[in-house]
């Protein structure tokens, strides 16, 4: 179990991560994309809008993306949660 602090501006959230999986990037599922969460919580958005940042951050290592790498799928429990004091 890994235990995390997170502390934006706005928030503080502690989670529990119960499930880490690694696949190749095309086979993520429809289900993950949802459970994901962004926009419209489609697996074709997910792909897009993953595929975009990854080709970035590789690109600054001098790597390429390629839809048959391995990615880490993460399904967490949010455990606490503190909007921040104003």
């Amino acid at each position: 179990m890994i235990l995390s602090w997170i502390a934006t501006i706005k928030r503080c959230v502690s989670f529990v991560l119960p499930k880490l999986t690694l696949v190749p990037f095309c086979q993520v599922s429809a289900q993950h994309a949802f459970k994901d969460g962004e926009d419209g919580k489609s697996l074709a958005h997910w792909r897009a809008v993953h595929e975009h940042v990854f080709r970035l951050w590789l690109a600054e290592a001098h790597l390429s993306f390629d839809q048959n790498m391995l990615v880490f799928c993460e399904e967490f429990d949010v455990v606490y949660a503190l909007d921040p004091v104003t």
